[in-house]
């Protein structure tokens, strides 16, 4: 369908000069000197261990498959499914014509609108956010998905997300909560991670496209909003934090700028996670007032990243959006590269500044290596088990230990993997990496054969979006604030629901009490 804009002049020759410039561009010289080390690099990544690793179905999986411990976790989630049923059809004669019925229908059909609005307003709530109001949403969110199948006959959980890691690492998580040196400060961290299991599989066992589509984009226009207030607060004025800003080392440099997450580095982190995600909506959005759309509401999300002067989320960012184009376009990594080394002089010089900071050091990076030095013996003696849930057990502990942070206390240990380790143990820590990494492993492998862009688009952002604020938390600790914590399970179930979309799971019935195909050869 043709539009006014569309079918100006000034459109026609806006898209005959990207034409040509595009033309050029693909057979410029450069272009094709980078083609070809391209070429050498996916030829020597084609015939690498990692890829095969990558194609291969792993043994674990596949006696997953077939493991009494999967058959009773899916048995317990399929429970509350089965109890609905049969408590539903006691009352369907009498509640089946009623209004009650009708409006209850409609709010089962837009489970995933709801998800999406309880983390708009996450993100948006100008006031101080407590866990409660999450954990009370999603219980609630939680207890339609699994009433959907008795009333409107819809499936419900998506068994398919239930990997073996994902069950390791909540079983590690619940033994760090039972078995912490402290387990009365351990209940309030406990319940943000219950929190994040209830939205992985929320969002995972969202099984259409298009509400995947509805959940993203919904948060995005929360994030623009964020980054709209984060422009404004460092318009009107941001005090320099000491505690925050070396200002020997930055002598220059502004307040670093927040929204409504308070904590400038938290709120950096909330940005990174879902910066890929308008990426994705621009090219995978079929209209192209969409895409105009989506790019001018990244401008607002992308300036406050800047503003925030967190150089950790920046290099999580750049390292995420090449994770993105090397999915997407692997001709166009060695030219990103090549454009953000010539656009450095161009930077303000209090970004430059700070970049630099990350190699000459600050006060700040002085302190994580002080951190890093006081927690490794902590971590030496409780490999095994670890010390329990949460900031609060966190300082108990280290306080018993030398302090190389000249006699402070830290919260954390300023690094995403010692924290799950200190936390929840070995078992914890290798859980954890292997669910990301069989999540990415599945990702990989479905973009290779994705016919369908939006689809193709998601797995790419997920992915990205992970491997983005996971880089950050090599340096901080990224699960400081709740919110974010939860925006980064709230990805992983996105991860999960794109990879494991309606053709492609198969359903439980709770007719016949067995699992069916949804689509043939299943």
């Amino acid at each position: 369908m043709h539009t006014i804009l569309s079918d100006s002049w000034f459109f026609k020759t806006i898209l005959k000069l990207y034409n040509i410039l595009r033309s050029s561009w693909n057979k410029s010289f450069f272009m094709y000197i980078a083609g070809s080390i391209v070429q050498i690099i996916r030829a020597s990544i084609n015939s690498s261990a990692i890829i095969h690793i990558i194609k291969k179905e792993s043994s674990i999986s596949i006696a997953w498959e077939n493991c009494l411990i999967r058959s009773i976790i899916v048995w317990l989630l399929m429970l509350p499914e089965k109890i609905f049923k049969r408590l539903y059809q006691k009352i369907e004669g009498h509640f089946s014509s009623s209004i009650a019925y009708k409006v209850l229908v409609v709010i089962l059909n837009k489970i995933h609108i709801l998800i999406a609005v309880m983390l708009f307003i996450s993100l948006v709530s100008p006031f101080e956010w407590n866990n409660l109001y999450a954990s009370i949403m999603l219980t609630i969110l939680a207890f339609l998905l699994f009433l959907r199948p008795a009333v409107t006959g819809e499936a419900g959980v998506n068994r398919k997300i239930i990997s073996f890691y994902s069950a390791v690492f909540a079983i590690a998580i619940l033994a760090a909560q039972v078995f912490s040196t402290s387990p009365g400060d351990s209940l309030r961290f406990f319940a943000f991670y219950a929190n994040c299991f209830m939205i992985v599989l929320l969002i995972g066992s969202i099984r259409t496209k298009a509400h995947l589509k509805s959940v993203i984009e919904i948060v995005l226009i929360g994030i623009t909003i964020t980054g709209l207030l984060g422009i404004w607060v460092a318009i009107t004025g941001v005090p320099v934090n000491p505690s925050h800003t070396d200002l020997s080392a930055n002598p220059d440099m502004p307040g670093r700028t927040y929204s409504t997450i308070k904590n400038t580095n938290d709120y950096a982190e909330s940005l990174i996670i879902m910066l890929p995600f308008y990426l994705a909506v621009v090219l995978y959005a079929k209209s192209f007032i969409k895409k105009l759309l989506f790019i001018t509401m990244a401008v607002p999300a992308f300036i406050a990243l800047i503003l925030t002067y967190s150089r950790t989320s920046w290099i999580g960012f750049a390292f995420g959006l090449l994770i993105f184009i090397f999915f997407a376009n692997r001709k166009l990594v060695l030219p990103l590269i090549a454009l953000g080394l010539l656009s450095i002089p161009l930077l303000p010089q209090t970004i430059t500044n700070r970049v630099a900071t990350i190699a000459t050091g600050d006060t700040s990076i002085d302190f994580r290596f002080k951190i890093l030095k006081t927690v490794i013996p902590i971590i030496k003696d409780n490999w095994l088990s670890g010390i329990g849930l949460g900031t609060d057990v966190f300082k108990e502990v280290v306080k018993n230990y030398p302090l190389y942070t000249d006699g402070s206390i830290p919260p954390h240990s300023h690094n995403i993997i010692l924290h799950i380790w200190m936390e929840s143990g070995i078992a914890g820590v290798l859980s954890f990496i292997g669910w990301m990494a069989h999540l990415f492993k599945t990702g990989i492998n479905n973009i290779r054969d994705q016919k369908d862009k939006a689809i193709k688009y998601m797995i790419i952002a997920s992915i990205s979006s992970i491997s983005g604020v996971v880089a950050t938390g090599m340096g901080e600790h990224i699960w400081h604030e709740h919110r974010v914590m939860l925006l980064f399970w709230a990805v992983t179930g996105i991860l999960a629901g794109a990879v494991f979309q309606e053709n492609h799971i198969e359903h439980y019935s709770l007719q016949t009490g067995h699992f069916h195909s949804s689509s043939p050869g299943l």
